[in-house]
């Protein structure tokens, strides 16, 4: 499966409880050198699921590429590696996973993007330089992760990779991926500035609890903007002068009837329960 840069990357988070408004940002220097740390000390993801078949196997017929990723036998376990960083507030822990596939280089697991000096897009809450996110160049958030050799007439291997990506339903956490966790000491509302990359036609938001169990779409508010140098337009083509608010329908995409291949910037918020471990990813 082709790599994609990954698709959602928080951009502000706060939890509200007893009146009182925690915020953090990906821009502090505090949060910053946090990711910096993590992208020179990853951890070992040594999930048995992980498989990479060597070259010189030829386990598969010239010219294949299996359906089933289970057909892939054969080889050796690869070691993935996971780049984490952590972050606390009073009230809050964030903790971000990526976990890249073998052949990224480690600056790849998590990169500042955005332009983030547009400051006439930094209005809703406070947020200043909206759209400057963090952006791991990243696999989706799977369960399995094989790599194999397909061989053309001449006997030129290529390599693939098969990701057997989470599913809504499927019963447990990804594990390996994308995905930011949130834990809180109180019960509360998170919001998260989000980005969610082009072809929204296709990219599901989830977020899910500890057991892996999807937030209701209905209960999960959005607001934002598609591409970053723009706002949207009412029904008269005039620009609304700030964010838009939008929801998400049963297949968890984003409700839009047009113009759907532009990034979407954004806040998702939704209710957390205190100790209670929320993840958020894009599939």
């Amino acid at each position: 499966m082709k790599k994609i840069f990954t698709l959602v990357a928080v951009a502000l988070s706060a939890i509200s409880a007893n009146a009182q408004t925690e915020k953090m940002s990906v821009m502090d220097d505090a949060v910053k050198a946090k990711i910096e740390a993590a992208i020179g000390n990853p951890s070992d993801n040594s999930n048995p699921n992980f498989i990479s078949v060597p070259q010189d196997d030829q386990i598969f017929p010239e010219g294949t590429y299996p359906d089933n990723i289970d057909a892939v036998t054969g080889g050796k376990t690869i070691t993935l590696k996971d780049y984490i960083w952590e972050y606390k507030t009073d009230n809050i822990t964030v903790k971000a996973v990526s976990t890249p596939n073998s052949d990224a280089a480690a600056k790849d697991s998590w990169q500042t993007k955005g332009n983030g000096g547009n400051e006439s897009l930094s209005i809703e809450g406070g947020i200043e330089g909206f759209t400057q996110f963090v952006c791991p160049k990243n696999g989706n958030p799977s369960l399995a992760y094989k790599e194999f050799f397909d061989y053309n007439s001449d006997h030129i291997a290529t390599k693939r990779v098969a990701d057997k990506i989470w599913t809504l339903g499927c019963g447990t956490l990804p594990l390996k991926g994308l995905y930011y966790e949130f834990t809180a000491k109180t019960d509360g509302t998170l919001t998260a500035g989000i980005w969610l990359n082009k072809n929204l036609a296709q990219k599901t938001f989830f977020v899910i609890d500890e057991n892996a169990t999807a937030l209701p779409y209905t209960d999960i508010k959005l607001k934002g903007f598609r591409q970053n140098n723009t706002y949207e337009k009412n029904e008269h083509g005039e620009a609304v002068g700030g964010f838009k608010e939008f929801t998400l329908n049963e297949n968890y995409l984003i409700n839009l009837e047009s113009d759907t291949n532009r990034p979407f910037f954004g806040l998702a918020t939704f209710d957390i329960v205190a100790g209670k471990k929320y993840l958020m990813f894009s599939s």
